[in-house]
């Protein structure tokens, strides 16, 4: 519900709303304070969980990052994961049980933890990123472009039979 909101705070007819970078500044510092608090545990639990909290979080992060981007975490490669996120949060699940046979081995190598959990992340995000974006040109946009045509049948149709008719077809 927090993503929904800040899309349609951020879009407007799918284009973003103009606000002062300042105004992006402070919601970035509100995100963190809040992240902060949460952390520390000095939020009261006014959602009924402290759960909750990290919507709010995530919210205030996005328009932040939306009106003042950035360049660490708002760029090339992350605009580029964003066009393939779909993709990727439905493909990654299998790649990860694909690959646990990988992870076991590289375990077994005792390069130690860090060593061996960025092992397996460099192999994770590979694969993963891989297959996103056979799916992504394969399934989504073909998908997307379907829906554009369908949405559009659509409406020429509905927008036709509204035309059409008369004040006395008991329609408004």
């Amino acid at each position: 519900a927090c993503g929904a909101v800040a899309y349609h705070l951020l879009l407007e007819n799918g284009e973003l709303v103009r606000k002062p970078r300042d105004f992006g500044v402070a919601l970035l510092t509100l995100a963190m304070t809040v992240f902060v608090a949460l952390v520390n545990g000095w939020l009261p639990a006014i959602f009924g969980d402290l759960y909750y909290w990290q919507a709010w979080v995530f919210t205030l992060l996005l328009l932040g990052l939306g009106w003042a981007p950035v360049k660490a975490l708002v760029n090339r490669f992350t605009t580029y994961l964003g066009r393939i996120s779909y993709s990727l949060y439905l493909c990654h699940p299998t790649v990860v049980l694909l690959a646990s046979p990988a992870y076991a081995w590289i375990y077994r190598r005792h390069l130690g933890l860090t060593l061996s959990f960025l092992a397996c992340l460099a192999l994770t995000l590979t694969f993963a990123i891989t297959v996103s974006e056979i799916t992504f040109r394969l399934v989504e946009e073909p998908g997307m472009r379907l829906g554009k045509k369908v949405n559009l049948a659509v409406r020429r149709k509905l927008g036709g039979a509204v035309a059409s008719r008369k004040p006395s077809d008991g329609i408004a």
